[in-house]
């Protein structure tokens, strides 16, 4: 059996491809979850547009989108992830791994269909058939070599890559589900965090010959004539003032909600966590406002407001636990990662400004200048 090697280590063996923003589209931002294979158009369309803009002002952006209404729900009744119901029949699980990717396709698809509209030139790069495996319900190193290569194929030839959370055939249990956030850690490591052992203490990512290439490109004022989603009122460029891009490349999870809350945000009382901190081993902290004593960790010491997760019962990826603990793995790898709501001012600036307009002392000591949750590696 062959060595198992980490994305970053894949990547090491070939050329970087220029990458600046992976997004990930969240299915409940651009789905209704609670009907099945229902979109929401209009937050897909102000999306689309933003990642245009993204693209018209240097391209290197990947965007992985989630499942939502499209294939949860078969995936749940098949059992999919756990590669099939106790004592199902085979032919009975293989027909549920079909449902469910023809849901998830024809999702992409759509998805795929709104980016070239709006004038990102996206192209579809599912998952399964796609070079990406598991083993025992986790991605390894060797089980996304291929996949992670046709991504920066597509980076290199100027196109937008558009992944999803799938069905894909698994080693040990025979097919699983692979989480789109799981992807984009992946996508992350390969093509984002710093060269060499170890995390980066810069927090910057992106590679060498890309840093500081953004610092000297005001987005915010539009001094270089950058072209944003919207010039209205409502833009991100019209909000943020002269804030930089970030000089290395960041993740943005594009939400329902504005960021993560410390209780699910419909609850009385949910308060946004403007920031949270992650260690080199992952663990992380919800940076505390001034005057608020409350601690907020992933640790087992968590204090008083442990955020409170909660999913749909048909959600087979984790929901917001899954995500809150992939963005603090991306954060250790020296990646910044913004969480914010999709179709937003925020959601916009959160990738064509970066984790700048995000930071608490980005709105002049009045606090961050958008709401969302900026998650960074402790000190960087």
């Amino acid at each position: 059996m062959s060595a198992t090697h980490s994305p970053q280590q894949l990547g090491e063996q070939h050329p970087r491809p220029a990458c600046r923003c992976v997004i990930k589209l969240g299915g409940a931002a651009i789905t209704d979850k609670s009907r099945l294979e229902t979109l929401r158009p209009d937050t897909l369309a102000s999306v689309a547009a933003t990642v245009a803009a993204l693209h018209r002002n240097g391209g290197g952006a990947v965007v992985v989108h989630g499942a939502g209404s499209f294939g949860h729900m078969t995936a749940k009744q098949f059992s999919v992830a756990r590669g099939g119901a106790p004592g199902a029949p085979r032919e009975q699980t293989l027909l549920g791994f079909a449902l469910t990717r023809a849901s998830v396709t024809k999702l992409n698809s759509t998805v795929c269909a709104a980016l070239a509209a709006a004038g990102a030139p996206a192209a579809g790069a599912s998952p399964c058939g796609g070079g990406w495996a598991t083993h025992g319900g986790r991605l390894g190193g060797d089980g996304c070599a291929a996949g992670l290569g046709v991504v920066a194929g597509l980076l290199q030839a100027g196109l937008v890559p558009v992944l999803h959370g799938d069905a894909v055939l698994d080693s040990e249990l025979g097919c699983t589900i692979l989480s789109g956030d799981t992807i984009v850690r992946a996508v992350a490591e390969a093509f984002l965090a710093p060269r060499g052992t170890g995390c980066s203490s810069s927090g910057g990512g992106g590679w060498p010959e890309q840093r500081g290439a953004g610092a000297t490109e005001r987005i915010a004022g539009n001094e270089q004539g950058l072209v944003l989603a919207d010039g209205g009122a409502g833009s991100a460029a019209h909000e943020a003032g002269p804030v930089e891009p970030a000089a290395g490349g960041h993740v943005v999870f594009l939400t329902n909600v504005a960021g993560i809350y410390d209780r699910p945000p419909e609850q009385p009382g949910a308060a946004l966590l403007p920031e949270i901190l992650v260690s080199p081993d992952g663990s992380w902290r919800a940076a505390a406002d001034p005057g608020d004593d409350a601690d907020v960790s992933g640790s087992s010491a968590a204090g008083r407001r442990r955020p409170q997760f909660a999913c749909a019962a048909h959600d087979v990826t984790g929901g917001v636990e899954t995500k809150v603990l992939e963005a603090a793995a991306i954060a250790a790898l020296g990646v910044d990662v913004i969480i914010a709501e999709a179709g937003s001012a925020a959601g916009e600036a959160a990738c064509l400004l970066g984790p700048a307009a995000f930071s608490r002392y980005a709105g002049g000591g009045q606090g961050p200048r958008f709401a969302g949750t900026l998650v960074r590696l402790e000190g960087s």
